[in-house]
């Protein structure tokens, strides 16, 4: 069962009201619409996802509230917000969240989110042009280089993308379990400590080596620092006066740029001065809730 990361605290900060209307940005398997829709069961929802996949289990798990006329769900990227509410005739919202990241689906779809996965994709958009298959196979050194290190902050950058080019003189690689096995060649598996705030205690978990480097190649394949950049200052446009944004980070890349534009921005108020973490009973449940952060403002 799909475990939404957070999902008390998106409610506390959201605060959710029947007749109101609320976007979740990245509705995903569709958990936190369904915690909403529990606290204020005649609001209204719209769901956006880019992944069909996501639209198809939503429509299942989630079929009583679209037979109710309370949810609508829309394929697109949270980019086109403005664009969405537009065609449904919607000019203002009350809330918006966005839980960013791969979905329990995405892990589970076969296309190379997982590191023994058999193909190599990574696209969330099955509509999307270029695919991890393509990066690693056909992107220089140099190149690999630079995008292990923007969007995976790997400092061994360079030495894998040697790697991988070595290797792929003998054959193209095809499948993400091929390459998370070159970069384990190269690193070796740590363990990371994650502090917890309500006990003062530190769990260690093991830290797969390929793990920045997945990262990065998803990043990269879907475009994804940029759509958030985008997309949050798209949903802060939309807000209506009082209206709550809820972001749910789970990498410094992602939060940065979250906490960069709420400061920024001279039209919300900040309601979490430092970004919401889970507490030591969540992550025990869910270990994606891990490395999760959330920030929420206003509009004013």
């Amino acid at each position: 069962m799909h475990i939404p990361v957070l999902s008390d605290e998106v409610i506390k900060f959201l605060q959710p009201e029947n007749k109101k209307i609320y976007v979740d940005a990245t509705i995903g398997c569709g958990g936190h619409t369904k915690k909403i829709f529990s606290v204020a069961p005649k609001c209204k929802i719209i769901g956006i996802d880019c992944d069909q996949q996501a639209i198809d289990y939503c429509e299942q798990y989630l079929h009583q509230f679209l037979d109710q006329q309370n949810l609508i769900i829309v394929k697109d990227n949270f980019v086109n917000i403005k664009e969405i509410l537009k065609k449904i005739n919607i000019e203002k919202i009350d809330g918006v969240i966005f839980d960013f990241g791969i979905s329990t689906l995405q892990l589970r779809s076969s296309r190379g989110f997982s590191f023994n996965d058999e193909t190599l994709d990574m696209r969330m958009d099955l509509s999307l042009p270029l695919t991890a298959y393509d990066v690693i196979n056909n992107l220089s050194k140099e190149e690999l280089t630079k995008i292990f290190l923007e969007y995976g902050e790997e400092k061994n950058s360079k030495l894998i993308a040697e790697k991988i080019v070595e290797y792929r003189k003998t054959k193209n690689i095809t499948s993400a379990k091929e390459l998370a096995e070159i970069v384990s060649s190269v690193l070796k598996q740590k363990r990371k400590k994650v502090y917890l705030k309500d006990t003062g205690q530190q769990i260690k978990y093991k830290f797969h080596p390929a793990t920045r480097i997945f990262q990065a190649i998803r990043i990269f394949v879907n475009n994804e620092l940029k759509n958030i950049y985008y997309g949050v200052n798209n949903a802060i446009d939309v807000l209506a006066q009082n209206g709550k944004i809820i972001t749910i980070c789970y990498h410094s890349l992602e939060d940065r740029i979250v906490k960069n534009i709420f400061k920024s921005r001279k039209d919300i108020k900040i309601l979490t001065k430092k970004p919401i973490t889970p507490q030591t009973k969540e992550i025990m449940v869910n270990k994606s809730a891990r490395s999760a952060k959330l920030r929420a403002a206003q509009k004013i």
